[in-house]
């Protein structure tokens, strides 16, 4: 069972909900306060939680990020930690034996919009 924890996301990839990030109550309550970075899945048939330890390069502690599903991936993006606000890419690929995480970097280098 995740611990509590507030501006995470739990995003549904093909049936299985993976909880990402976010802090705990102490950034509530204005005290010291922990970003995570794990990964945990929920199996909602067997309600069942169990943390992920994928391999490839993880995105980090990060809380209020924002978060996807396309196909067999969950895409994670942004947040803040204690570096500041990021502006990231990262794909945890769920159907790769086994399961990993990579960042996504953008093909464009240019400013949007641009010609």
């Amino acid at each position: 069972t995740p611990s509590i924890r507030f501006a995470s996301t739990l995003t549904d990839v093909n049936g299985t909900l993976f909880l990402y990030g976010g802090t705990d109550q102490g950034a509530i309550k204005g005290g010291a306060y922990q970003v995570f970075s794990d990964l945990i899945q929920l199996d909602p048939r067997l309600l069942a939680w169990t943390t992920v330890a994928p391999v490839g390069v993880n995105p980090g502690p990060r809380a209020y990020h924002a978060a996807a599903a396309i196909g067999d991936r969950l895409f994670v993006y942004g947040g803040v930690n204690w570096s500041g606000i990021l502006d990231d890419l990262f794909a945890f690929d769920t159907g790769a034996n086994p399961p990993r995480w990579s960042q996504v970097v953008p093909a464009r280098t240019r400013a949007w919009p641009g010609p």
